[in-house]
């Protein structure tokens, strides 16, 4: 899995510029999850990263390259959540490695795009996310409340890393948070949409050697039921729910409440 590479070496050296603080990785140290989305209203919120007008982004990369990605770490450019005072700039990237994937492309798209949709199950407490998958953007809300209860960078990481790693595939993850003005979010956000577009490529490259929807159809059938790393009746129950959340973070992103 080298497609993305030059995008994480890339997203590297645009962060080069600071220093990151750096936690390595403790799932006994997650914050509270509520297992559902939390609705934070603006009277009760101490300030929002990446509220509109500040630099946004956010942005997931996979390899299966051990120099590039090697350990599960959280690392935070910029103030942590205690130390923020009103809205700022927000970045979130996730640098995933994964096992060797040897199924054809198609399969190969539906497994990146299930460990993709971890960020969609990670519900923090006094943390609100709004993501926008339109314009790579994503952006959070925080409590006042959160905050007295001491949330932070470190253990909102860890949280998602939890979530990363459900799945057999991910070996290792890499949760980073930007905070700190001067780091160029523009192209951040181009760097997501060219992660987008790469994904994008595998199912189009298969559909092509295949003969099109009907083919890849036909292809199935000969093949049997083999659905990536999980059962057909299972995956198809995953791709439901993490629609439905898909599309209620969609809706929270074009609004304001």
């Amino acid at each position: 899995m080298e497609l993305y590479n030059s995008l994480i070496k890339d997203s590297k050296a645009l962060l080069e510029k600071g220093t990151a603080k750096v936690w390595d990785y403790e799932p006994g140290r997650c914050w509270t999850d509520i297992g559902s989305s939390e609705l934070v209203l603006q009277k009760d919120a101490a300030y929002e990263l990446g509220a509109s007008g500040r630099g946004s982004a956010n942005y997931v990369l996979f390899t299966s390259s051990g120099e590039l990605v090697n350990k599960d770490q959280v690392l935070l450019y910029g103030p942590d959540l205690k130390d923020i005072k009103g809205d700022v700039d927000f970045a979130r990237i996730v640098l995933l490695r994964v096992g060797v994937l040897d199924d054809d492309d198609e399969m190969v798209y539906r497994t990146l795009k299930d460990i993709e949709f971890a960020k969609y199950h990670v519900y923090p407490e006094g943390y609100m996310v709004r993501m926008s998958p339109e314009s790579y953007r994503e952006q959070v809300r925080v409590s006042k409340k959160a905050l007295k209860k001491g949330i932070g960078f470190q253990a909102i990481g860890n949280s998602y890393i939890k979530a990363y790693k459900k799945d057999v595939n991910v070996l290792n993850a890499t949760v980073i948070f930007v905070t700190a003005p001067g780091f160029d979010y523009e192209q951040m956000k181009g760097i997501a949409k060219k992660a987008h577009r790469l994904l994008g490529v595998l199912p189009e490259g298969h559909l092509r050697r295949s003969g099109g929807h009907e083919g890849t159809a036909f292809r199935r059938g000969r093949k049997g039921r083999r659905e990536g790393p999980f059962p057909l009746k299972q995956r198809k129950a995953t791709n439901r729910k993490t629609g439905r959340s898909a599309v209620l973070f969609s809706i929270f992103a074009c609004c304001r409440i």
